[in-house]
């Protein structure tokens, strides 16, 4: 397993499995180095895309790891990698959210790893609602 930020012949991969964010969105994303690509096998088997709340805190936005390698700790691997690349640009905190009815949620990992998360926001079938999570 290796974990790696995207690279332009990453591109055809992801615009397969993350069509939440148009193309375009996602060759920016990029260039920006704002994508890590999973590899399993010598294959991609996920990724995590992330972006900037408020222009400054990042803040994941997708996580995804392929079928029949979640729950093997791929997911937290992931995560673990954008938090310490997130605190060797000397960010402290991180933002994600969730929906309440997904089965693996990242927020336990983020307190893990030491960075302080901020705020989580989990929507329901009703309005989101923000939470505190300190």
């Amino acid at each position: 397993m290796r974990i790696a930020f995207a690279g332009a012949e990453d591109l055809d991969y992801l615009v397969g499995e993350d069509r939440h964010v148009p193309p375009s969105v996602l060759e920016q994303k990029v260039g920006r180095r704002e994508i890590l690509v999973l590899w399993h096998d010598d294959h991609r088997a996920g990724a995590l895309r992330y972006g900037h709340f408020w222009d400054e805190i990042p803040f994941m936005n997708m996580l995804w790891v392929r079928e029949g390698l979640r729950s093997r700790g791929f997911g937290t691997r992931l995560i673990a990698r954008w938090e310490n690349e997130m605190r060797e640009l000397g960010h402290e905190r991180v933002m994600t959210s969730t929906l309440s009815s997904e089965r693996a949620a990242p927020l336990p990992q983020a307190r893990l790893q030491g960075l302080r998360l901020l705020a989580h926001a989990r929507r329901t079938a009703g309005d989101p609602v923000l939470e505190d999570a300190a």
